[in-house]
């Protein structure tokens, strides 16, 4: 295995005009010190299948607001690490940027987010926490006979929506 450190993006502080600078960077500092703390281990791909990494991208939908649109979204991996106990387990994290639809701020076409989570053997989990005001959003979603695309729903609340994801030929 091979360590790579990489630091998570920051934003600038006029990005995220809702949350005060001192907010914004606590909870960026919370997502790296996560990080660094569970080793930001790289693994090579394991006769189990490879673990998830690089760039990928997907979509969700939000089929109670009745939008007949899927909001595209991108997904990179900053840090995956191998579960000790366990070869198809991974702890996630990393960012997710999407175009700004019906909410955020007015002022930004794009959000963007950070997410920790877990890859199962090809059963994904993550939490995903907008940059802009902090609000949660929780996906869990299913690697169908390891093809590279995950499906499921992600929640906020009692609302929910199906999003896909799939992987892209960028692998750092």
């Amino acid at each position: 295995m091979k360590t790579i450190n990489k630091p998570l993006p920051l934003l600038p502080p006029s990005a995220c005009p809702r949350r005060s600078p001192k907010a914004r960077w606590h909870g960026r500092w919370l997502f790296m010190a996560a990080g660094l703390f569970a080793g930001a281990v790289l693994p090579q791909a394991r006769a189990d299948g490879p673990a998830p990494g690089g760039t990928w991208e997907g979509s969700f939908n939000f089929v109670e607001a009745n939008r007949p649109e899927n909001t595209p979204f991108k997904m990179t991996f900053t840090s995956v690490t191998a579960d000790s106990q366990d070869a198809k387990t991974y702890r996630i994290m990393g960012t997710i940027t999407e175009p700004r639809t019906d909410f955020g701020p007015q002022n930004q076409t794009t959000l963007t987010s950070a997410f920790t989570g877990q890859w199962d053997g090809g059963h994904i989990t993550f939490t995903k926490v907008y940059d802009y005001d902090g609000h949660v959003v929780k996906y869990s979603g299913d690697d169908n006979g390891n093809s590279g695309i995950v499906s499921g729903l992600w929640h906020i609340g009692d609302y929910n929506g199906p999003f896909t994801l799939h992987t892209t030929a960028q692998k750092d």
